[in-house]
């Protein structure tokens, strides 16, 4: 049997060879010269033509050696295609790159970026603000161009399927809903709003002023649009205002001498790749007039006072800002005391629960007035009225007991000047009350030389001064050139003594250097003078209350210094926002006949600007936010709080409001607008997103605080175009999911037998 196989074997594949001997030889096409490209080559024409004859010869055999003749894929259609229509370069070019925006190759790439790009802002938000995110990325030229490419991706992948089949049918209606979220996200950017209101819940308006808004409003703060507005001053007012927009941005412009300009190293590439070029801002105001912006600096502390010009008038006074420090208190902030009669509120400042006082007493003029001040006699040691130190030159000093001499007759000095003392009264603003409290002790002496020729003088305890004439007469008396006083007071810390138990003057020195005293009753169990000397400007600290363990440093000195508005810029955390810190620009304003330079800080409303004198002209210069009018108008009735039970922990605010639409015939309609339940009415939402008590201001009508409530703002108009482009999107997934698996799908062709039939 073995045998017989093997022969059969071997005779088939004899019969096998024989019919490989009679198959017809198909020679190779030949090559052809010249062909027309509205035509298919020799090539093309060929193919198909060898495939059908080696099939039909395979039939005719009985043997199937090729696979059935299948259709012609898309490719090769649209190569055909191209190869039957000539087109021209430029239109093949922007077919290739249609094609090429649309691939998939670039969708990938186009979204790793973009969630890259998410990633980055969500942290630079996260360390910083939203407002730097805002600046640093997604109102960026460079974001913007990101998003346009991820549209012409949308698009260009669902043009490049034209001529559209029922199949693409969820594609199309899938790549339709993100172009309208993209679109719904443009029209937010250019027309939406992103605001503030401010309304307060009294209708008193010294109260309203106080706290900063009005009970009605209908005014929103757009917080990232800023604007600066110049007012021109004309024989008959001052002119129309022209506005100009303006972007400083988040971060300052650059270095200079008033600031180092410290920025990490994430945001100075991404502001460098936002910003290629320089910051800069100037402006035609006309007439030769221009405006320009010279820096920027996001954080600048305001101080209330500034170092005297020989402009100002009079001849200003000197001012101390001081911080304390303690082991139980930490580090205090600064405050301002001053030698200013005029501005009696900042002569001292008393620390909390009257531990103790700080006070500016004035300026020494000689070395014996400086000595009087840094070695003062004891508490107690003297009257009940104190003690009148007179000096005729620098070595000629008298001391003199007020309570023995007032009232009194002639003293005669050792010098051959005869004094009196005529007048002592506990309080200078109150001469006709000797029972008042001794907060500004006042003594009033006559000197007589030995002529007869008088001239009145006083002095007050609490001002270090040359005593002022207290007569009409203003030429002094020959050899009273050099007359100096000093007032000691019986206490010095005069009508706070149950108040206080711990004292620091200061003064300043005929050398013009500044030099402080202190007073303590915690070490020696008596109220005593404790120490005094030198206190230089700078970071060190001074030991004072040793009792106490107190120290203070001398953070600022003006020697000669105005009551006026001092800005002074400093390195913070971009985005910091915090309430003794606000934007601040540094301006120039030019005209033909010359120019200034002065501070602009960012208000509120343009009212609050500030004036510019450049030769003869006047001008009104404000940098402040946009200010946007809504067709209605809010009434804060009531602010309301809630805390944590057992805690002072807040809870919630809500604000009790009336609306106000005339458009609509609403005319002080109710609403509540709290926490978790924002006011939505005229395409707007009112969110509360601040409630502030303003705790010392009472309004007396209602003997209620007065709050101060903060609504956010927002107006999305694109807002129905990003929720119809989710459900379209949820739609398209879909139909792609149901209409492939149901109705797309035929029937699978069978595969064909050895013999050619169909299995």
């Amino acid at each position: 049997m073995a045998r017989k196989k093997a022969r059969g074997d071997k005779a088939a594949r004899s019969q096998e060879t024989a019919v490989a001997e009679k198959r017809p030889t198909v020679p190779p096409p030949a090559p052809v010269a010249d062909s027309s490209p509205t035509e298919p080559t020799a090539a093309v024409a060929t193919a198909p033509a060898l495939e059908t004859a080696v099939v039909a010869e395979s039939a005719v055999n009985g043997v199937s050696t090729n696979p059935a003749p299948r259709p012609p894929s898309p490719v090769q259609r649209r190569e055909s295609k191209d190869v039957a229509v000539q087109r021209s370069f430029i239109e093949i070019a922007v077919i290739k790159i249609a094609r090429w925006l649309g691939s998939l190759q670039v969708a990938v790439l186009g979204l790793t970026l973009f969630a890259t790009v998410l990633a980055l802002g969500t942290i630079v938000e996260s360390w910083y603000t939203g407002k730097v995110a805002q600046d640093m990325i997604y109102k960026t030229w460079w974001f913007a161009a990101l998003l346009g490419l991820l549209w012409v991706n949308i698009f260009f992948a669902a043009a490049k399927k034209w001529p559209w089949k029922k199949h693409q049918t969820g594609f199309l209606i899938t790549h339709l809903g993100l172009l309208t979220m993209v679109f719904g996200g443009i029209l937010n950017a250019l027309g939406g709003t992103d605001a503030l209101m401010v309304v307060t819940d009294t209708s008193n308006p010294t109260l309203q002023r106080r706290a900063g808004a009005s009970q009605t409003s209908k005014s929103i703060i757009d917080r990232d649009s800023y604007l600066i507005q110049v007012q021109r001053a004309t024989k008959r007012g001052h002119g129309d205002p022209k506005v100009f927009p303006f972007d400083p941005g988040s971060l300052s412009w650059g270095p200079d001498e008033y600031t180092e300009a410290k920025v990490p190293g994430l945001l100075r590439f991404l502001d460098f790749v936002a910003h290629p070029l320089p910051r800069s801002w100037s402006t035609d105001l006309g007439e030769g007039a221009k405006l320009e912006v010279l820096a920027y600096y996001p954080h600048a502390r305001t101080e209330r006072y500034r170092p005297w010009e020989s402009k100002d008038r009079g001849t200003g006074f000197a001012a101390i800002k001081y911080e304390l420090m303690s082991p139980m208190a930490g580090t205090l902030p600064g405050e301002w005391v001053v030698n200013d009669i005029q501005n009696v509120d900042d002569k001292w400042s008393v620390l909390p629960r009257g531990t103790g006082m700080v006070e500016m007493m004035g300026e020494c003029e000689s070395q014996g007035i400086l000595n009087e001040f840094l070695k003062p006699p004891m508490v107690g040691k003297v009257g009940k009225k104190g003690e009148l130190v007179l000096f005729f030159g620098d070595k000629q000093r008298f001391a003199l007991d007020v309570d023995s001499l007032v009232g009194k007759g002639m003293k005669e000095l050792e010098n051959g000047w005869k004094v009196q003392i005529t007048k002592a009264v506990p309080n200078i603003t109150k001469p006709d009350e000797n029972d008042a409290a001794p907060m500004f002790p006042y003594v009033e002496f006559r000197l007589t030389n030995k002529d007869g020729a008088t001239a009145d003088y006083g002095t007050i305890a609490r001002f270090i001064s040359p005593p002022r004439r207290a007569d009409d007469r203003r030429v002094a008396l020959p050899g009273l050139e050099g007359l100096q006083a000093f007032y000691h007071p019986a206490d010095p810390r005069f009508d706070s003594k149950e108040d206080v138990r711990a004292l620091l003057h200061f003064a300043t020195g005929p050398d013009g250097k500044l030099y402080y005293r202190s007073y303590n009753s915690a070490r020696i169990g008596s109220f005593e003078f404790e120490t005094s000397g030198e206190a230089a400007k700078g970071e060190n600290f001074y030991p004072v209350w040793q009792g106490m363990k107190w120290q203070f440093r001398v953070a600022d000195f003006l020697p000669r210094a105005v009551s006026a508005p001092r800005y002074i810029p400093e390195d913070h955390r971009p985005g910091l926002e915090r309430g003794d810190l606000l934007p601040v620009l540094r301006c120039k304003l030019s005209t033909p006949k010359g120019s200034k330079e002065f501070w602009l800080p960012l208000s509120d409303t343009a009212q609050q600007s500030t004036a510019v004198d450049v030769g003869e002209e006047q001008f009104s210069v404000a940098y402040n936010v946009k200010m946007q009018d809504l067709p209605f108008e809010l009434k804060l009735l009531r602010g309301e709080e809630t805390f944590d039970p057992g805690t002072q922990q807040k809870a919630s605010y809500s604000s009790y409001i009336q609306l106000t639409d005339k458009r609509h015939n609403i005319v002080g309609e109710d609403r509540l607008i709290t926490m978790n339940e924002p006011l939505e009415y005229d395409g707007y939402k009112f969110y509360q997103s601040g409630m502030e008590p303003m705790r010392r201001i009472v309004d007396q009508q209602t003997l209620r605080p007065v709050h101060r409530s903060t609504f956010t703002v927002g107006n999305d108009p694109g807002l129905w175009l990003k929720y119809l482009g989710s459900i379209m999107l949820a739609v398209g997934i879909g139909c792609m999911f149901y209409m492939k698996a149901y109705f797309i799908t035929g029937k699978k062709a069978r595969p064909a037998t050895p013999n050619g039939e169909v299995a």
